[in-house]
């Protein structure tokens, strides 16, 4: 019986260490779109506190492409032992799986939700040479021209799109929607009045909304920001049941250890509490999202079923 218990003892005991001690060397951080956008930038603020908190590097690597899906598919080809880590966002998440029809992996099947990180909002931009100051006159305006407006974003399905589209089925308006590959390349056609508007990230038109290059309308928050204290929400403008709050967080691949999850939704959280975390994200008008796998799971699921309605009711699936 002795015997039987020591070898056991002797079995368990190295599993539990090899658990307890992860990461024993660099972590990999997986990002599916270019530098320097707010997606981008939300993964490299946690991936320095995560570093810190856990005593390894946790080295950002971005593989753009595919609404995602490069990073996607390179760490679903990578072990499940929490070294190669996924940064999700809500278009690869929620509607990327709400829209494309082929879509390679499962974000709930594939991957496990380890812990959400910030949200971001977008304003509601126009060009110069759009008479009008507020929401409510632009959607007067748009109605009046109906199909002459245009509008931007960096890509078909991206939030951005996604967004306008919801906007526009509250409000009864119709634009032609342009896209192009990316946000700044979306707000530089905005900028030389090429493309009449659009929700572009609040970190790339808030400076050249406040050096009076282009008309803000609306931020897509429920809450004014501290930054831009004089544009309103586009609820307070007349809109009412509508946010764009696109979210980052990080997942592994299915069969990663339970241990290894739990240290890193601590890790994210003690991360996201830090004062200096907290100072930046602030000046970047981001709002830090605690939560546990299970809360990010479920919110995951929620925003599945908000943007699978909104693509059904305008009729957008992808092959």
């Amino acid at each position: 019986m002795k015997s039987i218990l020591a070898l056991l003892l002797a079995v368990a005991l190295p599993l539990g260490s090899a658990l307890a001690a992860w990461p024993e060397k660099p972590v990999r951080l997986l990002v599916g779109v270019a530098p320097g956008g707010p997606a981008d930038l939300s993964a490299r603020m946690i991936a320095e506190r995560i570093s810190e908190t856990l005593k390894q590097p946790m080295i950002v690597e971005n593989r753009p492409g595919s609404n995602n899906g490069i990073a996607i598919q390179a760490v679903l080809a990578s072990p499940a032992d929490g070294y190669t880590i996924m940064h999700g966002t809500t278009g690869a998440m929620t509607i990327s799986p709400a829209v494309v029809k082929s879509l390679r992996y499962d974000p709930l099947r594939d991957f496990i939700p380890v812990g959400s990180v910030v949200s971001y909002s977008y304003l509601l931009v126009t060009r110069l040479g759009v008479p009008v100051t507020t929401l409510k006159d632009f959607v007067a305006y748009a109605k009046q021209n109906e199909g002459k407006l245009s509008y931007t974003s960096p890509g078909i399905a991206t939030v951005n799109h996604m967004g306008m589209e919801n906007f526009s089925m509250l409000t009864g308006i119709k634009m032609t929607h342009v896209p192009y590959k990316g946000d700044s390349e979306a707000m530089a056609d905005v900028l030389g009045g090429h493309v009449d508007c659009g929700f572009i990230s609040f970190s790339l038109t808030a400076p050249q909304y406040k050096a009076g290059k282009l008309r803000a309308l609306a931020i897509s928050q429920p809450e004014r920001s501290a930054l831009t204290p004089d544009v309103p929400t586009v609820r307070e403008a007349g809109v009412s049941g509508f946010d764009l709050l696109p979210w980052t967080g990080l997942m592994v691949p299915a069969g990663t250890p339970h241990d290894v999850v739990m240290t890193l939704n601590a890790a994210i959280n003690d991360g996201l509490r830090h004062p200096a975390m907290r100072k930046r994200m602030e000046e970047l008008n981001y709002r830090p999202m605690i939560s546990s796998p299970e809360s990010f799971r479920q919110m995951i699921l929620d925003e599945q079923a908000r943007w699978r309605a909104v693509a059904e009711e305008v009729k957008l699936s992808l092959d």
